[in-house]
C-alpha cells in the first residue's frame, strides 16, 4: 500500500473508531512492601522487626499477560509478617519480637539486644530491626529499664512516606521511676511497660500496634502480675506507576482493595488488601 493509500485508511479507520483507547504500558515502576512483625511476648520482650522494601522503577510488562498481587499482613502478637507478592516480586517480611527478658528481633536489619538484671527482674527488650537501620539494645540501670528504640525505615521517595520501621522494645521496671519503653520508627508501634510501684501494686501501659500499610513492627511487651500488653505489625502495600498516556488496568481481581490516582504524569495504583490478578487488555 502507497503512503498515501495507507495514510487515508488510516484516517478513515480512526473515523469509524476502530482504533480505540491509549496502548498498554510498556514499563512502570513498583513498590512492594509486607507486613511487620508482631511485639514479642513475656516480661520485656523484644519490639518486632519492619518489612524490607522492594523496587524497581523500570519493569517490562505486556499486554495480556495475568500478573498476581497479595498484600501480606501485619503478624499478630508474637508472629511474624506475612510476605507480599506482586509482579513475580516480593519483599522481606518483618520477624516477631523475641520473648521474655530481652529478646528482639528483626529483617534485613538485626534487631537491638535485650537485657535484664537479673536480680530485681528489670528488663529492656530489644528494638526491632528496620528497613534501612538495626534496632536498639535495651538498657537496664536499676532501678530503671528502657527498651530499645526501633530501628528506622526506608523513605520512599515518591511520595515522601516511611516504610518497614522497627517496634520499639517492652520494659519492666521493678520500682517506680522514669524508664519506659522503647519508642517504634516512624509508622511502627512503641513498646508497652510496666512500672511497679513500691507499695507492691503498679501499672502497665500497653504497646502501640504498627500503622496500617507502613509495613512496621509492633512494640513489644511486658507481662507479669499486672500487663503491658504487646502489639501486632502493620500490614504491608503494593504502588504501582506508570505514564498517564497509556491504559488502565483492564482487569482487577475482585479480591484486591486499591484506589487509582493521577499524580502529575502518572497513573498510580495502590493496593491496601486482598490478592487477585490483573492485567492490560
Amino acid at each position: 500500500m502507497s503512503p498515501l493509500l495507507g495514510s487515508l485508511a488510516d484516517c478513515s479507520a480512526r473515523g469509524y473508531g476502530l482504533f480505540v483507547g491509549a496502548p498498554a504500558p510498556s514499563t512502570i515502576a513498583y513498590l512492594i512492601l509486607s507486613g511487620g512483625g508482631g511485639g514479642g511476648t513475656g516480661n520485656g520482650s523484644g519490639g518486632g522487626g519492619g518489612s524490607a522494601l522492594a523496587t524497581n522503577s523500570s519493569l517490562s510488562v505486556t499486554k495480556s499477560t495475568i500478573y498476581s498481587i497479595s498484600i501480606g499482613g501485619g503478624g499478630a502478637v508474637g508472629s511474624n509478617g506475612t510476605t507480599t507478592s506482586a509482579f513475580g516480586a516480593s519483599a522481606t517480611a518483618g520477624n516477631l519480637g523475641g520473648g521474655n527478658n530481652g529478646g528482639s528481633s528483626g529483617n534485613s536489619n538485626s534487631g537491638g539486644t535485650g537485657a535484664s538484671d537479673g536480680v530485681q527482674g528489670t528488663a529492656g527488650g530489644g528494638g526491632g530491626g528496620g528497613a534501612s537501620s538495626a534496632g536498639s539494645n535495651g538498657d537496664v540501670t536499676f532501678p530503671t529499664a528502657v527498651g530499645g528504640a526501633g530501628g528506622s525505615g526506608t523513605t520512599y521517595s515518591f511520595n515522601s512516606t516511611v516504610y518497614g520501621s522497627g517496634g520499639g522494645g517492652g520494659a519492666f521496671n521493678y520500682y517506680n521511676s522514669s524508664g519506659g519503653a522503647g519508642s517504634g520508627g516512624a509508622g511502627a508501634g512503641s513498646g508497652g511497660f510496666i512500672r511497679s510501684l513500691s507499695s507492691g501494686d503498679g501499672v502497665g501501659y500497653n504497646a502501640g500496634a504498627g500503622s496500617a500499610n507502613r509495613g512496621g513492627g509492633g512494640g513489644g511487651g511486658s507481662q507479669g502480675y499486672i500487663t503491658g500488653a504487646p502489639a501486632a505489625g502493620g500490614s504491608g502495600i503494593v504502588i504501582i506507576r506508570y505514564d498517564s498516556s497509556k491504559a488502565n488496568l483492564d482487569s482487577i481481581g475482585v479480591g484486591l482493595v486499591y484506589t487509582k490516582t493521577t499524580v502529575g504524569s502518572e497513573t498510580v495504583y495502590t493496593f491496601t488488601s486482598g490478592s487477585g490478578n490483573v492485567s492490560w487488555a
